[in-house]
């Protein structure tokens, strides 16, 4: 999925874009939310580590589910910490983000939030990450320090806290072939 990316820097541009990327997605997940059960779930990383979620879908996650949904979380994780990064160019952030654009979970929608750890009581638990999916795809990734939201079908915005803005433009296959041949 070829992309045309666009970069602006700078801390103020990354808070503006974070407020309207915030509110689009608002927008979009309140749509998601709505009639689906809250459900929390804990699940066993090793001996001492549980990963606790909260999770909003019209059906229960089973275990078998469970094991795709943790191993993609690690996937968001991995590529959050590489965003930050600031020697990221523009032309590698598609190929970073291509997992966050693929088929996810037999294609449901849910919205998820990954719980703090250190706070024992989950239901006071401060969300360090929340994930809304369309139709099995992201739609919206979020944390303290980072904003991704679909605009509009094929245009994402993404904010890193301090770093700057992008906006993520799907680029017609078709169009580009007729341009080259112009």
């Amino acid at each position: 999925m070829p992309f045309r990316v666009s970069f602006k820097a700078g801390m103020k541009q990354s808070l503006l874009a974070a407020r309207y990327f915030s509110a689009t997605a608002a927008e979009v997940m309140d749509g998601v939310i709505t009639g689906l059960t809250e459900r929390q779930y804990a699940i066993g990383i090793n001996a001492n580590e549980q990963l606790r979620l909260r999770i909003w879908s019209e059906d229960e996650f089973l275990e078998e589910d469970m094991q795709e949904l943790v191993e993609w979380l690690r996937g968001v994780h991995r590529d959050i910490v590489l965003l930050h990064r600031h020697g990221l160019k523009e032309c590698e952030l598609p190929e970073l983000l291509k997992d966050w654009f693929t088929l996810r979970s037999q294609g449901r929608s849910f919205f998820l939030e990954q719980l703090d750890p250190e706070t024992q009581d989950i239901n006071k638990a401060d969300p360090v990450l929340s994930l809304g999916v369309m139709a099995g795809h992201a739609v919206m990734v979020s944390t303290n320090t980072l904003m991704f939201t679909e605009l509009e079908r094929g245009m994402f915005g993404l904010s890193i806290a301090r770093h700057g803005s992008y906006l993520l433009e799907q680029v017609d296959r078709v169009a580009v072939g007729d341009l080259r041949r112009a």
